[in-house]
C-alpha cells in the first residue's frame, strides 16, 4: 500500500488512496492506515512460526502428473494416504494448482511442511523412503513425481 499511495500524488498535490473491505476493522487494514508495518511484520511472523510456514519452517510441494484426471486423482489419494499416518496434519493436499494441466499432464500438489535442521533431515530421508516406495507400486510406475523444497 505504501507504494500504491506514493503514486497517488504528483509533485506538489497529495493523492488519495481508497481501501475498500467487507471488513474495515481488520488489522491488516488498521496497520496500513496507521502506517504502523513494524507490527504487521512481528505479527506475520508470529503467525508464520504458529503455523508453521517460512522462514521458521521449510515447505517440500510435491507434485504428480499424469495424462489421465481421474487416474492422477486415484494417484495423488493414494501417495497422500501413505504419507498422513507419518506426516499428520503436517502434509496438505492433495489439490490441483492454479495451472493444473501443462502439455496434456494434469497436476495435482501436497505440500509438506517441515522443520529445519535435524528435524527437517529425517523428515526429508522419510519422504525419499516413502516416494520409493509409491515409485515401486505397479498401480504407480506411470505418475511422475517432482519435488520443488521452498517452492516460491
Amino acid at each position: 500500500m505504501a507504494q500504491v499511495s506514493g503514486r497517488a500524488g504528483r509533485k506538489h498535490k497529495r493523492g488519495l488512496v481508497m481501501i475498500q473491505s467487507n471488513n474495515p476493522k481488520h488489522p491488516l487494514l488498521q496497520w496500513v492506515v496507521d502506517d504502523n508495518y513494524a507490527a504487521m511484520f512481528e505479527q506475520q511472523l508470529s503467525d508464520r512460526y504458529k503455523y508453521r510456514f517460512p522462514p521458521y519452517f521449510r515447505l517440500i510441494e510435491i507434485s504428480l502428473m499424469h495424462r489421465d484426471a481421474e487416474f492422477l486423482n486415484k494417484a495423488a489419494s493414494a501417495l497422500a494416504g501413505m504419507l498422513k499416518p507419518t506426516f499428520g496434519a503436517l502434509l496438505l493436499g492433495p489439490e490441483y494448482p492454479l495451472v493444473s494441466r501443462i502439455r496434456n499432464l494434469y497436476i495435482k500438489n501436497l505440500l509438506l511442511k517441515t522443520g529445519k535442521g535435524t528435524q527437517g533431515k529425517q523428515s526429508k530421508a522419510e519422504l525419499t523412503r516413502q516416494l520409493e516406495l509409491f515409485r515401486a507400486l505397479p498401480d504407480y510406475k506411470s505418475v511422475r513425481i517432482a519435488i520443488d523444497v521452498d517452492p516460491a
